[in-house]
């Protein structure tokens, strides 16, 4: 549990066991990386395997951390991969500023892929349901 807490305990957990649903989140996630490869019958290298299971459990288990608790997570999960990590390029990145890129199967900062925006200034007051922020 490396001592972190959801973002939203109690309900809908009350119902259903958290651990069903990370699991369930994290078969989900697991098919959807997974599937393209799958469909054209590729076998990917274990170390590839290994990046996409580590990508889809961060975001399974982690994904409802708090920010402050996404280091204690990082921690564990730097020392159960033995080297598949990325190459953290700051002290307080962590596996959820990465992703596994689809053409060279390696570690790739979420940098690369999310365009940079900036606000429309030249508008006077610019319509907000037009405004598509990139997030990060």
């Amino acid at each position: 549990r490396v001592e972190c807490r959801p973002v939203m305990p109690g309900a809908p957990w009350e119902h259903v066991s958290r651990d069903f649903c990370q699991v369930t989140t994290l078969i989900t996630l697991l098919e959807a990386c997974l599937d393209p490869s799958a469909k054209v019958g590729e076998v990917l290298s274990e170390s590839h395997y290994e990046r996409l299971f580590l990508y889809c459990v961060t975001w399974a288990l982690g994904g409802m951390l708090p920010i402050q608790d996404r280091p204690k997570l990082n921690q564990a999960m730097v020392k159960l991969c033995d080297g598949n990590n990325p190459r953290f390029a700051a002290e307080d990145e962590t596996f959820f500023e990465y992703f596994v890129d689809d053409d060279n199967t390696e570690w790739k900062h979420w940098s690369t892929k999310v365009p940079s925006w900036q606000y429309p200034a030249a508008e006077e007051k610019p319509k907000f349901a037009r405004l598509i922020i990139p997030t990060l």
